[in-house]
């Protein structure tokens, strides 16, 4: 898929962010694990890029919605600049699911 800039940009630093999270938090208790980065169509209208890991999950009493971490922030900030909604399930490892309107200049590529 193309992305526009406008789109490309935050959603690197998204991934960029998350995948680092991932990295540094999940897998201390288990040295191996599966990260799966993706982005799909969510309808004709909608984007969702989801970032999951089989880690440890997100403890319980941290709230990433409202996090003092400098990185959850930005990803917070980041999701409002692309005006998409952010979820977070912690259930088997943590995977954080952000839809966003399709803008244009977004293009889908088929692979044969």
């Amino acid at each position: 898929m193309f992305l526009n800039l406008d789109t490309a940009i935050p959603c690197g630093l998204i991934i960029n962010e998350l995948v680092s999270n991932c990295m540094k938090y999940a897998f201390n208790k288990n040295p191996s694990g599966t990260v799966l980065v993706s982005l799909q169509k969510l309808r004709e209208e909608y984007l969702i890029l989801q970032v999951t890991d089989n880690g440890s999950g997100i403890p319980k009493d941290v709230n990433p919605l409202d996090s003092p971490s400098l990185g959850l922030q930005l990803v917070n900030l980041l999701t409002k600049q692309i005006n998409g909604a952010l979820e977070i399930d912690s259930n088997n490892g943590t995977s954080i699911s952000i839809s966003f309107p399709v803008q244009s200049g977004i293009e889908e590529i088929e692979y044969a």
